[in-house]
Order: structure tokens, then C-alpha cells, then sequence
């Protein structure tokens, strides 16, 4: 009995010893890492559990939570946000179903489709040098646009690649004439630069014909022109009692007359590409006055004969003007208006590459290339235009 007695308070103060040792253990979890903490917990009993949480969460969670959340939040929310931006890489015009469109190609960040909107404003380009002395707008009232303007679409797609289109054949005011384009994107502030890299060729809707010009303020404008009554498919150069004409024209409309064409005050002009640059007009006997240069004061020209004139031959008809000022070694863009006194591109609806022979008017003999590239847009293209390459014979 005695030992019984004796066997067990050994072991009660054994059992008080794993206590005593099991004690310290559990206060040095917070000095551990966390990567001990797993490793410690299921050691410990659930007697032990109540009296640790509350001794060692107090001291970690305060100092931590506060110090990484506000630094890490604010870091990962500016990295995942795209400014909004779009630049556009070509302008150009085509056709879809006998309207004529203008299309806006580049690239866009930072949009869904959704909120992917546009505005848009057409005003003629008032510069008088380049044909066109309005600054009315046809379509619009104003370059810079407010909140309400910015209700046109476009397409988005995935790869950040826009396409922008809007008919221009069903505006109400369209007219011949020289357009600037204010264009804008919401999100972005002020209007995107059209850049002057045309793309696409000349089109027709049955009206106007509409191309790209970027000689006009450096940018790309929308021309229109009127289309003529008398198609421009062909070109020559011909010898008449010594002077020499460039022959433009074509299939001439039921309705053309000699009379008709003889009424026509047409705008005939001839541009040296590179050197002096200098345009030559071709006008009807009368007297002109020209403004001056710089505002300066104007002058009075006198044309004593005529230097171009129609003529209907069958169900043709043709301008002939006289290029006898020609000279060797030069490149000359062509500006021909049918039925009005404003310049206009001379768009050919065929391609064009013969070969002539002419004497100018000093009497040298030269060689002319005649072209026309329909869609092209280089200089060395002429643009599109009808062109004349001229060397020594």
C-alpha cells in the first residue's frame, strides 16, 4: 500500500514536470516564423490553446496588416489601369454600295468597345491657294467638340486595331470644295492628328468624285470635286500649226453640246513638280486680275488669245491646252475644273503611259511622257494626277 502510495505521487510530480516543460514551448511561438507556427500547433493541447491566441495575435496582426496592405493596393491598381489613347495611321476614302466613305485607320489603348466613341466635323479648308476660300462647316458647327458630340462609332478590335467610317455621300450640305477633318475620340483629350499618309484611291458615287489631298496645310483634306459631264480616260499631246496641246477628255454626256462646252469657263492649270514649283494657268482671251503676292497690290494680266477650248468630236469631248511653255527635264502635275473657274485635281478614270513627241514654244524638241496612276499618292506618281514627264529629245 505504501508503495502504491509512493508510485503515484512519482508519478504526479512527473506529470507537473512535462507540464513545466511544456509552458515555455508555448511562449516562444510569436519569436518563431511563420513558417513554425504550423509545425508547433498540433503539439500543443486544447488546454494550452485559449491561453496563447490572445498572446500572440495581438502582437502580429496589428504591426503587420497595417504596414502592407495601403503600400501594396495602391501599386497593383495603377499597373492594372490603361490610359486611355489613339493615333491615327492612315486616311483615305472608298466605296461601299455607290456611297463614298471616308476611313480612318490606327490603333487605340485603354477602351472597350462600349465606350469607343467619336466625333466628327467636315469645314471647308479656306485656303485659297489650294482652290477653296470658305471655312464653312458641312458637317458640324465647330472644331472643338463638347460631351454631346461624341456619338459615332467605330470598330475596336482585339488586337487595339480601329477602323473609323462615315458616308460622306449622304451629307446634307456636301458640295465641291476642300474639307478639313476635326476628328476626336472620348477619353483623349483634343482632336487626333490625321497625319498626311493618304490611303485608298479617287471614288465616284454617281455625284462628286472624292479623293485625299495632303498639300493642303500639310494634313490630309477631303476633296470633292463635281464630276464632270465629260469623262477623263484619255491623254495626248498633239501638234496644231506649230503649237503644242495636251488633249484631255473622253465620253462626253447625252446632253453636251459644242455650245455647252463652249460656255464652260474651265480651271486648266499645270504645276512644275520640284524645282521652282511653279503653276502655269491656261485661260481664255480676256483680261484678268491677279492678286498680289504677300498682300501685295494686284495686277492685271492680259490674255490676248485663247490658250485652251473644247471640242466635241462624235460622242467624245476634249480640252486643249496649250503647253508650249514645256521645258526639258521637267515634271508637270496636272489641275483641271470642266465647268468651274476653282482648281481641281485632274483625277484620270484609266491608267495612262504613252509616249509623244513636241516642239516648244522656243523651238526645242522634246520628248513627253504622259501618265496617270489611278490611286497612286507619291509625288513621284503625281499623286494620282494626270502628269507630263518631259527630257530633251
Amino acid at each position: 500500500m505504501k508503495k502504491t502510495k509512493l508510485f503515484a505521487m512519482m508519478s504526479t510530480i512527473l506529470a507537473m514536470g512535462l507540464v513545466a516543460c511544456n509552458g515555455p514551448k508555448q511562449e516562444s511561438k510569436p519569436a518563431s516564423t511563420p513558417a513554425s507556427t504550423p509545425a508547433s500547433q498540433p503539439a500543443s493541447t486544447p488546454a494550452s490553446t485559449p491561453a496563447s491566441t490572445p498572446a500572440s495575435k495581438p502582437a502580429s496582426t496589428p504591426a503587420s496588416t497595417p504596414a502592407s496592405t495601403p503600400a501594396s493596393t495602391p501599386a497593383s491598381s495603377s499597373a492594372a489601369a490603361v490610359a486611355k489613347a489613339a493615333e491615327i495611321s492612315t486616311v483615305g476614302v472608298v466605296l461601299k454600295n455607290n456611297k463614298a466613305y471616308v476611313q480612318i485607320n490606327g490603333t487605340a489603348e485603354g477602351y472597350t468597345a462600349a465606350e469607343f466613341k467619336w466625333a466628327l466635323a467636315l469645314q471647308h479648308a479656306a485656303n485659297a491657294g489650294a482652290g477653296d476660300a470658305k471655312d464653312t462647316f458641312i458637317l458640324g458647327e465647330s472644331a472643338e467638340f463638347v460631351d454631346g458630340d461624341y456619338k459615332l462609332d467605330a470598330t475596336l478590335n482585339n488586337d487595339g486595331t480601329f477602323v473609323f467610317e462615315y458616308n460622306l455621300s449622304d451629307i446634307a450640305k456636301m458640295e465641291p470644295g476642300l474639307f478639313t477633318i476635326h476628328i476626336a475620340v472620348k477619353g483623349v483629350e483634343g482632336n487626333l492628328d490625321v497625319g498626311a499618309t493618304t490611303a485608298g484611291q479617287a471614288v465616284k458615287d454617281g455625284k462628286n468624285r472624292y479623293y485625299m489631298r495632303a498639300d493642303v496645310g500639310n494634313k490630309n483634306t477631303i476633296a470633292v470635286d463635281e464630276l464632270p459631264p465629260v469623262e477623263l480616260t484619255e491623254a495626248s499631246v498633239v501638234m496644231i500649226e506649230g503649237v503644242a496641246y495636251a488633249k484631255i477628255g473622253g465620253a462626253a454626256s447625252a446632253a453636251i453640246t459644242q455650245t455647252v462646252l463652249d460656255g464652260y469657263n474651265s480651271f486648266v492649270q499645270f504645276q512644275q513638280v520640284g524645282g521652282s514649283w511653279t503653276s502655269t494657268r491656261r485661260r481664255k482671251a480676256g483680261t484678268y486680275e491677279i492678286p498680289g503676292q504677300s498682300g501685295g497690290d494686284p495686277t492685271q494680266l492680259v490674255v490676248e488669245k485663247d490658250e485652251f477650248y473644247w471640242k466635241l468630236e462624235g460622242t467624245k469631248a476634249y480640252v486643249y491646252a496649250d503647253i508650249s511653255f514645256f521645258a526639258a527635264d521637267a515634271n508637270y502635275n496636272t489641275h483641271l475644273n470642266v465647268t468651274t473657274d476653282s482648281q481641281a485635281d485632274c483625277k484620270m478614270d484609266a491608267a495612262i503611259n504613252a509616249n509623244y513627241e513636241m516642239t516648244n514654244a522656243n523651238g526645242v524638241a522634246l520628248n513627253v511622257n504622259v501618265v496617270a496612276i489611278p490611286g497612286a499618292t507619291e509625288q513621284a506618281d503625281f499623286w494620282g494626277n494626270l502628269g507630263f514627264i518631259v527630257t530633251a529629245k
